[in-house]
């Protein structure tokens, strides 16, 4: 699976008209062209920022408010800008002129970006060679910060780090639609034989449910803290994408060292005991103080939290900073990160989440099917070092 050009389109969703959209792109290679980051997360110091190239000024000071510009029913709600992607919260506010939808906005932006990267790379060329210099490639922007990129020359670049896009609007706004917007960088004049800035395609999150969009929000602007933290304590974000337990193969992120705790619990209750639902018998009561007793003495808890009872105490775990192992179902690539709440338990050293393969996982008939499927995986990961074995491959830093 190539999650840095995934996709999230919606069958039968209309593009084209009202909607509030979470937009992720991601730089081909992954390589930090818009800037680098900054800070510490560390007591004392400058809160993590991004100190943005001279691509990265051009993109919040010319790039975004071109959508604005060309398509008025369009606004930039938010936007945070990272070294090697950028996310967008975009708003269309009404109906797109005949023949346009978000997909041909965020095409015509990424080509804008582009050719703002060729010009700025053809620039350091042009320098370098009236200098004397040799080697610089142009199928490489300019590093973050360097004194032999040209800056794009405007007085009002944005402050480095900011995830609010720039005010928009210019007196000179064409007709929406109009054949003079930008187009995208495969269409551009000389492109074929340019590199390509960006993965294919764009990921987005359609504004469904209440609370969604403030979430957007402060995953937006928590961005830059969680990159430098797991900088900063990689022991605590390693990513596995192969571990063999038993035979199984999982893709893993967190701490690693919880496999390897010798006291390790399951969490596993049934949605009901004895014709009642669980959580309302004597039993949940007694087993949910046995575990919750057991691992605030150090031991860690391992559970899919499918079942109600199970995921009062996964969350119960995580809400009280106790050891925990969740076994998902949600694949697990190589960028792939969780929400909030299991970052943070990453983060203290306190959560490993495992997920099996894709193509291992059986096909089931029924949740209860997937239910009973984890619950045996959670049974075997409680049995390491024990009877089973383990052989991790493929680690590396989050």
């Amino acid at each position: 699976m190539n999650e840095s050009c995934q996709t999230r389109r919606m069958y039968g969703h209309n593009y084209a008209s009202y909607g509030t959209y979470e937009v992720t792109i991601v730089v081909a290679g992954r390589q930090p062209v818009f800037g680098e980051i900054a800070g510490t997360t560390r007591a004392g110091g400058e809160a993590p920022h991004i100190k943005l190239s001279p691509l990265g000024e051009a993109v919040l000071r010319d790039e975004i408010p071109k959508i604005h510009r060309y398509y008025p029913m369009v606004d930039i709600w938010q936007v945070c800008l990272m070294p090697d992607h950028l996310h967008m919260i975009v708003r269309i506010n009404g109906q797109l002129p005949e023949g346009k939808h978000l997909g041909i906005i965020i095409g015509a932006f990424k080509g804008g970006i582009s050719r703002a990267w060729w010009r700025l790379t053809e620039g350091t060329e042009a320098h370098a060679s009236d200098t004397g210099a040799r080697g610089v490639r142009a199928s490489h922007a300019p590093a973050p910060g360097s004194s032999n990129a040209p800056a794009p020359g405007a007085s009002n670049t944005p402050a480095p780090g900011s995830t609010h896009a720039p005010a928009s609007g210019a007196s000179n706004t064409p007709a929406p639609g109009s054949t003079h917007a930008p187009v995208s960088g495969a269409s551009a004049p000389g492109s074929r034989s340019r590199p390509p800035l960006f993965e294919p395609n764009y990921n987005d999150h359609i504004l469904m449910r209440d609370g969604q969009l403030e979430n957007w929000k402060r995953y937006l602007r928590d961005n830059p803290r969680r990159l430098m933290m797991r900088r900063e304590y990689p022991d605590l974000f390693r990513r596995a994408l192969c571990i063999v337990i038993d035979g199984v193969r999982y893709s893993a992120f967190g701490n690693l060292l919880l496999l390897r705790q010798p006291e390790k619990h399951q969490v596993f209750f049934h949605r009901r005991t004895g014709g009642v639902p669980t959580e309302q018998t004597d039993f949940w009561t007694t087993e949910c103080e046995r575990l919750i007793s057991a691992a605030m003495s150090g031991d860690v808890l391992v559970t899919p939290g499918i079942s109600e009872c199970e995921k009062r105490i996964k969350n119960m775990a995580l809400a009280q900073g106790l050891r925990l192992i969740h076994v998902q179902s949600e694949p697990i690539g190589r960028y792939w990160k969780p929400e909030r709440s299991r970052f943070e338990a990453c983060a203290a050293g306190a959560l490993l989440i495992l997920a099996p393969w894709p193509e291992d996982m059986p096909s089931f008939e029924s949740d209860y099917g997937r239910f009973h499927y984890l619950n045996r995986l959670a049974g075997a990961v409680c049995a390491i070092g024990h009877s089973t074995s383990v052989a991790v491959r493929g680690v590396c830093q989050g």
